[in-house]
């Protein structure tokens, strides 16, 4: 399994040995800033992959709104460029040395089952290519009773000697039967075809199969909320492990270091961290050294399943590296990239040759592939190719205290050219939680790039021992935690107080820019919402009436968090942005996406008729061709001019 995180080269080497690196930037010096497109383009590379041999890359080209899949090996000869259209790609994966599994994001459906219609929506659906035969196969496509589509990573394994691969699909009119259910399928990457190789359930939350295919465990949620770890015992399933419904949920996420025991994310005591729990007798080890706070990142490219290596949460920490080829191999990239930002994306399964994010602090990646018997790396493509580097604003980390006097942490951006004081200020609201190193962001970036500087606040919950701060604290402390940071840049004299707006991204980030000049009435001069969720409540009864262990686990996760009973809880409407539309009276502008497949747009005009009706300046526009995760160029570009017309309309940065 393949997972991203960032983290910076590691100072001590244990190997001798330099790669030399070739391949040059493409970069242009500019005398002014680039224009908005150039930070508004999709990555034009990225998602590289390599095969399980070290042979062949493969990664995702961007021009415009096309996507292209190139598979090459080491030395630069082109073997396939596969046309992926418009499609959002999410991920790239080999299923072997002959097959890269292509996953894509799209509308899917509907689907007539015996006890009603599943709509059309989007779902994840993946593509093999065969490059021996020139041929693509839909994998679970025309399977009577499925929908085509998969709920879960590709699991790489070995069946029989021969690639294949383990996902869970969704089931739908199984032998006749009403309903739907997710089940395990192993799928033959040259045909696409499945075979079901565990019993289907909505309680199933995840899947795990050891390298030969041989189903070994999986995590369920009970009805009551319970959470149960469960291993194979013959024919039928033995509990070995359970967390009650009253704290986090874990994650099973692989296998541990042994290869024997379980790798799970979370504890029965609700705190975070990398943990192992035996497959004999249930017991929990301890957090894994220097990953008492890691998140669900790690590699298993092992051959055996076990964990090769899992990361820290510091900015300037080492990657936690258990295998020693692997530590020998990271060293290697060290000394080859000293003084850079180094991201572990992918790598053979001999660890002799890593797939390497490459950066300067804060800046746009570029990706090599580093051979470390060729002791070179080569230059695989840029993320934004057009951004000189002087057009790079600086970042840096920031330390606070909310007003409740718990200890923060915020990333800010600051404008190149301009003196740190005084700043006209934008604080920009992505998701609940930032939870990773600073790095390059394109909005953060070319805000920035106008004259603003940029906030980006951590939510009080993503610390060591602080995992459920956040409960109950949902438009509430982790709303006044944005506008304390607010006012402790002030305090500095780097932000003017009163030259303050927030643009929030994202359903919960749109909310909280919706909640900031609503629901708390800060001092912001107006609020820019892009793809907001403004009505928890119908999110909530949404949630609630979703079928399924996992659908219960993530409706009770959000009573926690929003600190309430269920939809009808009175206590929610202090919380809400359009029972609150009459607090404040800075001007909001709401940009949706029109066939947006998480929030509908409709939320969006029930915002701005409340927000009209208070008597307030509310513009809507609704993009047509954008997505939730603004993955296309032109509604990219649409969002962030019209983001900094509202911005430079009523905080002008000069």
């Amino acid at each position: 399994m393949r997972v991203l995180a960032v983290f910076t080269a590691v100072a001590a080497v244990l190997a001798a040995g330099t790669a030399s690196v070739t391949g040059t930037s493409a970069l242009a010096q500019t005398p002014s800033a680039p224009p908005l497109a150039a930070y508004a383009r999709p990555p034009a590379a990225n998602d590289a992959v390599v095969s399980p041999d070290g042979a062949r890359v493969a990664y995702v080209e961007t021009q415009g709104d096309k996507r292209t899949v190139r598979i090459r090996t080491f030395s630069g000869q082109v073997l396939a460029a596969l046309n992926a259209g418009d499609r959002a790609v999410l991920f790239l994966e080999w299923a072997g040395p002959d097959h890269v599994l292509i996953v894509t994001r799209g509308p899917v459906g509907p689907f007539q089952t015996p006890v009603g219609e599943i709509p059309r929506q989007d779902m994840n659906v993946a593509v093999s290519y065969d490059l021996s035969t020139r041929a693509s196969a839909g994998m679970l496509n025309n399977i009577p009773g499925l929908t085509g589509a998969i709920s879960s990573y590709p699991r790489r394994i070995a069946f029989e000697n021969r690639a294949a691969v383990m996902v869970t699909a969704l089931n739908i009119s199984k032998n006749g039967v009403g309903g739907f259910e997710y089940a395990p399928y192993r799928v033959d990457p040259r045909t696409g075809r499945g075979v079901q190789v565990g019993s289907g359930s909505l309680d199933v939350t995840h899947w795990l199969a050891r390298p030969n295919g041989d189903v070994a465990a999986r995590s369920v949620r009970r009805s009551n909320g319970d959470w149960l770890l469960q291993t194979r015992r013959g024919a039928g399933w033995a509990e070995l492990a359970r967390v009650p419904a009253s704290v986090a949920t874990p994650n099973l996420l692989g296998f541990g270091r042994d290869g024997r025991s379980l790798l799970v994310f979370g504890g029965p005591n609700g705190r975070n961290g990398l943990q192992e729990i035996a497959p004999d007798t249930g017991n929990w080890s301890a957090p894994l050294p220097e990953a008492s706070f890691a998140p669900p990142t790690y590699f298993d490219r092992s051959g055996d399943g076990r964990v090769l290596a899992a990361f820290g949460p510091a900015f300037d920490a080492a990657p936690i590296i258990y295998d020693p080829a692997l530590r020998t191999s990271w060293a290697v990239a060290g000394r080859s990239f000293p003084g850079k930002q180094l991201r572990l994306i992918d790598m053979a399964d001999d660890r002799r040759t890593l797939i390497l994010g490459v950066s300067e602090a804060g800046g746009p990646e570029s990706t090599y592939v580093l051979d470390l018997d060729a002791k070179r790396a080569d230059l695989v493509g840029e993320e934004y190719p057009d951004l000189p580097a002087e057009a790079v604003a600086p970042l840096r980390e920031i330390s606070f205290k909310a007003g409740d006097g718990t200890a923060l942490e915020a990333v800010l951006t600051t404008p190149r050219g301009r003196e740190p004081k005084g700043l006209p200020l934008v604080v920009l609201a992505q998701g609940l939680s930032r939870n990773e190193e600073p790095r390059f962001d394109w909005v953060a970036q070319a805000l920035a790039s106008r004259g603003y500087a940029v906030l980006q606040v951590d939510s009080r919950d993503s610390g060591p021992g602080r995992e459920r701060a956040g409960d109950g604290q949902f438009g509430r402390k982790l709303q006044t935690d944005l506008s304390d940071a607010v006012r402790h840049l002030a305090s500095t004299g780097l932000a003017d107080l009163g030259r303050v707006c927030i643009v929030g991204l994202g359903d919960h980030g749109g909310y909280a820019a919706l909640a900031g000049v609503t629901v708390e009435a800060a001092p912001y001069r107006c609020a820019v919402a892009v793809g907001a969720r403004s009505d928890v409540r119908a999110e909530l009864r949404s949630l609630k009436e979703a079928a399924g262990g996992s659908a219960e686990a993530r409706y009770a996760a959000a009573l926690r968090r929003l600190g309430v009973s269920g939809p009808g809880d009175d206590r929610l409407d202090p919380i809400l942005p359009a029972r609150q539309a009459a607090r404040g009276r800075a001007p909001v502008m709401l940009l949706h996406a029109a066939n947006d497949p998480s929030v509908p747009a409709a939320d969006a005009r029930s915002m701005q008729t409340a927000l009209r009706r208070a008597g307030r300046t509310a513009e809507l526009i609704v993009v047509p061709d954008a997505d939730s995760g603004l993955t296309r160029e032109a509604a990219r570009l649409r969002v962030l001019a019209e983001t900094l017309r509202f911005l430079q309309a009523h905080n002008p940065p000069a």
